[in-house]
């Protein structure tokens, strides 16, 4: 019958940009997130924009700050300096971003799940709403930083420098923080 094979067709096709089950690839499920972040970020995911290591740096060092919703994930960042950047909602999941300079830097809401973060100086940066479950943030200095509703749920805080970080409403399961100052 043609009206159900029409039917049939149009239940099994998705719309452009969606995965099997509806969501926009780069939206975090809504456990991770809140309600309003995960419609932010629902609303970004096709803004979100791909670009290299060597992109992100030539756009840096001509004086470029503004990276909100840039795709940099797994990206060798190793000892750069992003200071000031505004990396808002980006995402750096798998990340190596040791030894990195990104104090003063906005990285609120961005997925930071699974990055190396050790020994990088975040001093004064702001992290609020971040995604760092699983992150590597050892030796980090993070004194000033804004990690207010921040995910760190088995993040690794050892000998990190904490003080006066702001960590209202931060998810702090299962987080190793042995060792880390200011707490």
């Amino acid at each position: 019958m043609p009206g159900a094979q029409s039917q049939g067709r149009a239940a099994s096709m998705q719309p452009l940009g969606k995965n099997k089950k509806g969501h926009h690839p780069n939206t975090p499920p809504l456990w991770e997130t809140s309600r309003a972040q995960h419609c932010q970020a629902k609303r970004y995911s096709w803004a979100m924009k791909n670009m290299t290591v060597q992109e992100l740096l030539a756009a840096y060092a001509s004086g470029e700050r503004n990276f909100s919703y840039a795709n940099l994930r797994g990206a060798d960042l190793v000892e750069a300096d992003l200071s000031g950047a505004d990396l808002n909602g980006a995402n750096l999941s798998f990340a190596r971003l040791s030894l990195a300079n990104l104090s003063g830097a906005n990285l609120s809401g961005a997925n930071l799940n699974k990055a190396n973060l050790s020994g990088a100086d975040l001093n004064g940066a702001n992290l609020s709403f971040a995604r760092l479950s699983l992150a590597n943030l050892s030796e980090a200095n993070l004194r000033g930083a804004v990690l207010s509703e921040a995910n760190l749920d088995y993040a690794d805080l050892r000998c990190a420098d904490l003080r006066r970080a702001d960590l209202s409403y931060a998810k702090l399961f299962k987080t190793n923080l042995d060792g880390a100052i200011g707490l």
